[in-house]
């Protein structure tokens, strides 16, 4: 398992400081974590949500330039992102945000990355390593009291 951040932990407290220096109520945080176990698709999904939130999203091409450089030299082939679909038309991400940027060429049900950043779908029963992802929120409650006592 390899941590790919992008705020270590002890950065998630400066960055909770800045939240409050600049009087912002809710900050969201997410850190990338690389799993080199090879699991199927479905697997790979099932461990994510129970020990992360999900496989990862990818939703633009320099959401897939950080991962992939935070990832350098971590993995040969590819590894599983949380792209799949039901039916011959309709992709969906894992965690239910929209598909706004593909990188690919698509015939199969799951898909993957490549060291190279593009995208491969396969059939979804192949091993590969993965990414998952684990969303962190921050909510400064005492400033959230205050907006509320304004209105």
């Amino acid at each position: 398992l390899q941590r790919l951040t992008l705020f270590t932990l002890g950065m998630f407290t400066f960055w909770t400081m800045l939240c409050d220096k600049l009087h912002i109520s809710f900050c969201f945080y997410r850190e990338y974590y690389f799993v080199n176990t090879s699991l199927s698709w479905c697997d790979a999904l099932t461990y994510c949500q129970n020990n992360y939130t999900n496989l990862v999203s990818i939703q633009s091409q320099s959401q897939s330039n950080q991962i992939l450089s935070l990832a350098q030299n971590t993995f040969k082939d590819a590894a599983w992102v949380g792209l799949s679909r039901t039916d011959s038309q309709n992709w969906q991400w894992s965690d239910g945000s929209n598909v706004t940027y593909t990188n690919w060429e698509r015939d199969l049900f799951c898909a993957a990355i490549n060291v190279d950043g593009t995208w491969t779908d396969f059939t979804c029963s192949t091993n590969f390593y993965f990414i998952c992802y684990l969303d962190f929120f921050y909510f400064n409650v005492s400033l959230l009291y205050f907006k509320a006592a304004q209105w």
